[in-house]
């Protein structure tokens, strides 16, 4: 069977990681392991903490695994202050914990990522996981079903629930992530939890303020934008408003904003 590749962020790392792994603490007997110290093709070394709680992954022997984040790949130039830099935090200490698995970014794509993609696969040399807008090529069989593994515990979090649990349910609700038959086949790389009590008592104190404010002496104008959003809310649903690639916020609510100022402005 052809490689196929995981169509996600790289927080799931972890989850690619526990395919291989023995599925609980690293016990004497397991693969080479003798106490708190495990023998590979590569020699002996002991166990890191990691493993000895959560197992080891692919038998202790060397993995590499290859990643695609597209524009969000880790800066070669780490000195620059604005470098992308968290993907690279996130592997290495992944790594760290699991030491006989490493990170290789794939850079070199060319110009037609469809095509290259399928050069890959066709010669099963495709990255593990890679990122993209939307379920996109989906169709394809490109990507595999997450659903067992998302309904997995998380052992990396104390007392977590299942993967799936930690995200919001409208993750799961839209085509973002799933395939025309409905099976999960990727993972938002950046989601959005309510912030409205946050912004409520943020524009509470603003509002104070505007009510401060005299015609000689000048203060504060505020406008409510949070009021909007809810607004929209009440007919729309929150994927509709932030990343469906159609109504996408960077295309229609600069125009609310516009509207807002502009309005504030004739008052």
């Amino acid at each position: 069977m052809k490689k196929r590749s995981f169509y996600l962020c790289l927080v799931l790392v972890l989850l690619l990681g526990l395919v291989g792994c023995s599925g609980g603490p690293a016990a004497s007997g397991d693969y080479g392991i003798d106490g708190d110290k495990i023998t590979t093709s590569t020699g002996t070394r002991d166990l890191t903490e990691a493993e000895k709680k959560h197992g080891v992954l692919y038998k202790g022997e060397p993995y590499t695994l290859r990643i695609d984040l597209n524009t969000l790949m880790p800066s070669e130039d780490t000195s620059n202050p604005s470098a992308n830099k968290a993907a690279k935090l996130i592997a290495d200490e992944f790594t760290a914990m699991f030491p006989n698995v490493s990170v290789e970014w794939d850079r070199t794509k060319g110009d037609d990522w469809s095509y290259w993609m399928t050069t890959q696969l066709a010669a099963e040399a495709a990255p593990d996981i890679c990122f993209m807008q939307g379920s996109q090529y989906a169709d394809r069989g490109w990507f595999v079903p997450l659903n067992t593994y998302l309904d997995e515990i998380n052992p990396f979090v104390e007392n977590a629930a299942t993967w799936k649990e930690m995200f919001p349910n409208y993750v799961w609700e839209n085509y973002l992530c799933t395939d025309a038959a409905n099976n999960i086949v990727a993972v938002p790389l950046t989601l959005y939890p309510s912030t409205a009590n946050t912004q409520d008592k943020h524009a509470a104190k603003l509002f104070a303020l505007e009510r401060q404010g005299t015609s000689t002496t000048g203060g504060v104008v505020v406008g409510d934008m949070t009021a909007i959003h809810s607004y929209m809310l009440q007919s729309k649903r929150f994927i509709d408003m932030t990343a469906n690639n159609i109504n996408h916020p960077n295309d229609f609510l600069v125009r609310a904003y516009a509207q807002l100022v502009c309005t504030m402005l004739i008052k």
